[in-house]
């Protein structure tokens, strides 16, 4: 299969060594999943905590994911859902307080995660000085 990236490649290619710049974004990117599934595991973890004693502790996507979910309601009501009992009132706020600050801290990794990914690729796009349209070409498959 050939998509004409291959013989142009293929005829300028050159050995070259990535720039300082891709390893710091490369290292940024890389440090922030890390930190982002830390988080997520540390309050998937305690999420098994709202069920019953007696009752299967077992987590659908939905609390899995639970930053997904548009806000603390949402995430109140699939606890019920699943455990058949609500969040303890006396609990209630810190887990909003938990689940709002994780989540913020979430969406700012993931912003910071899709500016190293964009700073990678455009790194990368250089190192093989691709064209505009062949630029294109690898995003609309991407």
């Amino acid at each position: 299969m050939s998509c004409g990236l291959l013989p142009r490649w293929g005829a300028r290619h050159r050995c070259l060594s990535p720039p300082e710049d891709l390893d710091d974004a490369h290292d940024t990117a890389a440090a922030g999943t890390r930190l982002t599934l830390r988080e997520r595991g540390d309050l998937s973890r305690r999420i098994p905590d709202l069920c019953p004693p007696g009752r299967d502790p077992k987590l659908t996507t939905r609390l899995q994911e639970w930053w997904t979910l548009p806000d603390f309601a949402a995430f109140r009501a699939e606890v019920k859902k699943v455990f058949k009992a609500d969040i303890p009132l006396a609990e209630r706020s810190a887990w909003e307080d938990w689940i709002t600050r994780d989540r913020a801290e979430i969406a700012r990794l993931s912003a910071e995660i899709a500016k190293a990914e964009a700073q990678i690729d455009s790194i990368v796009y250089g190192l093989f000085d691709l064209t505009p349209d062949e630029i294109a070409l690898l995003e609309s498959v991407v």
